[in-house]
């Protein structure tokens, strides 16, 4: 039984004792001059698409160019009716008793000519500002606008001719007032170019 106890006990490891590792503390500040700072990393953001360049006019421009248009649509009415009464002798916007310059109608269909001009200005701005391909849209319904402004005096009960010379007219209107803008939407777009803005 002495020899089992003696060969069960377990003797002690001789030798000096190995050195005890420090524990670490993750609760323990560390110094501020060896801490090692780590920002967040910053959010991720979506890519944000660049400006349409095409969308980029200068308004004041384009408005300068819209007033000229109006005018150009308004005098436009006034010679048209002005040779069609005086010189083809057809009585459009009022009967032949009234003259070459007609009556109230003809200052009324000036001015409603300069009136769509400016309409199809304020259409004009915002599609650019809201529309990709904005100048083809623009024509697109301007075009419509403009065959609805044709069809129109062949419905009314008045003579053929002043029926088809209205019609001549007001696509003729239609038309300038498409071909101005255009023209007045590039001179905006270069004077925005030009500004560096």
């Amino acid at each position: 039984m002495a020899d089992e106890r003696r060969t069960t006990r377990f003797d002690p490891v001789t030798g000096p004792p190995e050195p005890r590792r420090p524990v670490r503390d993750s609760f323990r500040e560390v110094p501020p001059e060896t801490a090692v700072l780590r920002e967040p990393p910053p959010p991720r953001r979506r890519p944000v698409a660049p400006p349409d360049p095409s969308r980029r006019f200068d308004a004041a421009t384009l408005w300068a160019g819209s007033v000229a248009t109006a005018l150009v649509t308004g005098l436009l009415a006034i010679v048209g009716i002005l040779v069609a009464r005086g010189l083809l002798g057809v009585d459009v916007l009022a009967p032949k008793g009234d003259g070459v310059w007609g009556n109230a109608n003809t200052l009324t269909y000036a001015l409603t000519s300069a009136a769509c001009a400016l309409g199809a200005t304020a259409l004009l701005q915002l599609l650019l500002a809201t529309t990709p391909n904005a100048i083809r849209f623009f024509s697109w319904i301007m075009v419509l606008l403009t065959a609805i402004a044709v069809v129109l005096p062949l419905s009314l009960s008045v003579s053929s001719e002043a029926k088809a010379f209205t019609a001549v007219l007001n696509l003729v209107i239609g038309v300038a007032i498409v071909l101005l803008l255009r023209g007045v939407v590039g001179s905006a777009r270069r004077k925005w170019a030009e500004s560096g803005r």
